[in-house]
């Protein structure tokens, strides 16, 4: 793994990030959320977005990629302060995303663990994240051992589906 660099993202990446997060949805929802939704997302879009998150930094907010040997981007994990009230943590991982080709290679944790550290830099002393009940990602953040999780219900196009919110009450997390 020691051709894996992990480095803080800059607006350079904002292409490559969507590009991680498109290629994700593609290859892990189809057949979970329906395809009229998958199929609208665009690039494009994507890029626009990451680039106006990488040019706005915020004190409590945090955006990495991981990069391949060739310096490319292959993952990412972003996070800051909750976005949620139901879980009562103060962090919150908003985005991981590995290629399909990364995975099984301890890059997902390496990510993981890193965003945990990230907050913990932040002083946040809890923190939360959320999956689609159908993810199989589910247990990969499982393995960690959430103290509590949650169910609710995301819309995403005009469909609702179950989304799980995993927390933990401490950033002691190996």
């Amino acid at each position: 793994m020691s051709n894996f660099n992990i480095r803080a993202a800059t607006i350079v990446d904002a292409m490559a990030i969507a590009s991680v997060r498109y290629q994700s949805w593609q290859e892990t929802y189809r057949g979970i959320v329906g395809d009229s939704y998958l199929d609208k997302m665009s690039l494009v879009e994507g890029e626009e977005r990451w680039k106006s998150i990488l040019s706005q930094p915020s004190p409590n907010k945090f955006n990495v990629v991981v990069t391949n040997e060739r310096e490319e981007v292959v993952g990412f994990v972003s996070g800051g302060r909750t976005r949620d009230n139901e879980t009562k943590t103060e962090g919150e991982i908003y985005a991981l995303y590995l290629l399909k080709k990364y995975h099984s290679l301890g890059l997902g944790k390496k990510l993981f663990l890193y965003g945990v550290n990230e907050m913990r830099k932040l002083g946040f002393q809890s923190f939360s994240v959320f999956v689609l009940s159908q993810n199989p990602t589910v247990h990969f953040y499982r393995k960690f051992k959430p103290d509590f999780e949650i169910n609710e219900v995301v819309e995403l196009g005009d469909e609702d589906y179950d989304e799980i919110g995993l927390a933990w009450n401490s950033m002691n997390i190996s």
